[in-house]
């Protein structure tokens, strides 16, 4: 097997869909034969004659460890040993043992500039509400703080713990939202102010020049993949129960995230922390990924999670958060329908038909609009009454 063949075959295989053998099994199960299939194939490759080949074998029991361990955290999870399972993987992620480092080292990654345009990549939020021709720019921000109660469990997030979801595309965010109707949601673009946005890169790995020419680019992509496959297990129970276990590792590499935030070592306007502790959120490939309406655009569906830093309830929204972005008025297809101001086809013929499409149009009137910063609103704290 090429190295080309091995990223098609992982690009096929992710997201880990409900269908057929896998329809009715358990998770623990699902990820056991997935971790079997990524061994059997990469123990299928075909080392290219300009790679030494040294760090290829090294990886290969580097991921056999990484199987091994992240299975174990999951059936301890299941056998109800919460705590037990979180300091394991916390070992995984952050200790060097005597057969593989510590996995943070392959999961680093900044958000990139342009150097053409000198901006960030665009990002969106999309809400659905019976109301939402009433939100402002302030209602696409995370749920506020003095709302916890309403937050409910997601992949990447906690019951009760405001996590900010974005998706580089509307398409993207659309299809995470179980395709609302078009006149039922509302969206608003993201503009990246702050630099130096370090995420834990969790997307489904592509083909590049990179990959291909380098050993060690390919051998840090793979080494991470028992993680991503053990987060992309699409949910048996979608929208209809409370306890999902494909969320379990997702969430417990969260409430690391979180745990850290919480220790006081984020101060977003110094760039001084140490490498392990930079870490806002989670970049990673939406589990609905599919080519139904848009051919080989996988980077539609690629997504970013980060878990509010400040938890003081006596303010709103989260100042860490605020100063990263900048946040659109919000707009719909409909709104956007009315104003007919579309001025005919783009020139990038590589996206054409998503800049055609309902998708594009948003994105294209959203890229001019005034954007905006949130700002904390700071609330008098009531004295309980003794």
């Amino acid at each position: 097997m090429s190295i080309e063949e091995f990223c098609q075959e992982i690009e096929n295989m992710l997201p880990i869909k409900r269908k057929d053998d896998f329809k009715d099994m358990d998770y623990r199960d699902i990820v056991h034969h997935s971790f079997r299939h990524l061994k059997f194939i990469i123990n299928n490759i075909e080392v290219p004659n300009q790679w030494s080949g040294i760090m290829f074998t090294k990886s290969k029991i580097i991921i056999d460890t990484y199987c091994e361990i992240i299975e174990s955290i999951i059936n301890s999870y299941y056998m109800g040993l919460i705590s037990y399972s979180y300091q394991k993987f916390s070992r995984l992620i952050f200790e060097e043992n005597r057969l593989a480092p510590p996995l943070y080292k392959y999961l680093y990654y900044v958000i990139p500039v342009n150097p053409y345009t000198k901006e960030y990549p665009f990002f969106y939020r999309i809400r659905t509400s019976g109301n939402c021709r009433d939100f402002t720019y302030k209602d696409m921000f995370h749920i506020p703080l003095n709302k916890r109660g309403i937050i409910k469990t997601q992949r990447f997030s906690i019951i009760g713990y405001p996590c900010l979801y974005l998706g580089r595309s509307i398409y993207g965010c659309w299809e995470e939202m179980h395709r609302p109707s078009l006149d039922s949601f509302v969206v608003s673009q993201y503009n990246q102010i702050k630099g130096n946005l370090r995420l834990w890169d969790l997307r489904i790995p592509t083909v590049n020049d990179n990959i291909l020419k380098d050993e060690s680019i390919f051998c840090n992509m793979i080494c991470k993949l028992p993680l991503i496959i053990s987060c992309m297990v699409e949910s048996k129970y979608e929208t209809t129960q409370i306890y999902k276990p494909e969320y379990i590792i997702p969430q417990l590499l969260m409430e690391l995230i979180i745990s850290y935030t919480q220790n006081g070592i984020y101060d977003i306007d110094s760039d001084l922390q140490k490498e392990r502790d930079c870490v806002y959120g989670i970049y990673y490939t939406s589990v609905h990924k599919n080519n139904i309406f848009f051919k080989n655009t996988y980077s539609l569906f690629d997504n970013v999670a980060i878990p509010v830093v400040e938890t003081n309830e006596t303010i709103d929204y989260c100042p860490v958060l605020s100063k990263l972005f900048e946040i659109s008025d919000p707009t719909s297809e409909e709104i956007e329908r009315i104003k007919n101001l579309d001025t005919g086809a783009p020139a990038n013929t590589n996206r054409l038909y998503y800049d055609l499409s309902v998708f594009g149009m948003l994105e294209r009137r959203l890229k001019h609009a005034p954007s905006n910063k949130i700002i904390p609103q700071y609330k008098e704290k009531v004295d309980s009454i003794p």
